[in-house]
């Protein structure tokens, strides 16, 4: 009996903990993680690098819904003959809902988002020197999953798919050599796979 109360109140305990991580009045501070590539080209001196970050923060402003805010950044080298470096930073509010009251719990969420691009394009071999501008919308929807360590601290994988449209200005060589520059726009969607970390603040 009495380790049957042991195990009741520590049960008690923990279902209580978990319940309390998503509860309305509590911040969740954090960062997601994705796009991490790097590779270096064989027989050359070269290598392509590229990296995104999605810090966020956010308000729960019921029991299990979060409301907030990222900030995308997003880098990305590729040095060939050329060199071409890309840096993207944004801002948009975000929506997401944990179901369950488990340590594990299945998420969704929505995000958009408005970027601006700056490209940088140098190449010594046609003394061409050139800052390319743009920017981007990003609308998102996804899923995951996250797992609470703590009351305090969480971790998560999500599966996003975005719906993008973008202008951008590109390099184009003209018939005599020189190069201009020239805007275009896109629209696509890509799947996205990303990780994260998150603080839970608050009572």
């Amino acid at each position: 009996m009495k380790k049957a109360g042991i195990a009741l109140v520590l049960l008690v305990t923990i279902l209580s903990a978990a319940q309390a991580q998503t509860e309305k009045g509590r911040w969740q501070v954090g960062t997601q993680v994705g796009n991490f590539t790097y590779q270096k080209f064989d027989g050359a001196n070269n290598h392509f690098f590229s990296i995104s970050l999605t810090p966020s923060a956010g308000y729960f402003i019921a029991k299990n819904l979060v409301a907030g805010v990222t900030l995308p950044y997003s880098f990305n080298n590729t040095p060939t003959a050329s060199r071409n470096t890309s840096r993207s930073i944004g801002i948009g509010p975000t929506l997401r809902y944990y179901v369950g009251n488990s340590r594990l719990k299945p998420f969704a969420g929505i995000s958009f988002t408005y970027e601006k691009t700056v490209r940088k394009y140098e190449s010594l071999a046609n003394l061409v020197d050139l800052n390319l501008k743009g920017y981007s919308t990003n609308l998102a929807p996804t899923v995951g999953m996250a797992y609470f360590i703590n009351r305090n601290v969480l971790l998560s994988a999500e599966v996003g798919y975005h719906f993008q449209h973008t202008e951008n200005d590109n390099l184009i060589q003209t018939s005599t050599g020189n190069y201009s520059t020239a805007t275009f726009s896109n629209k696509f969607r890509t799947v996205s796979f990303e990780i994260g970390f998150a603080l839970l603040l608050g009572k």
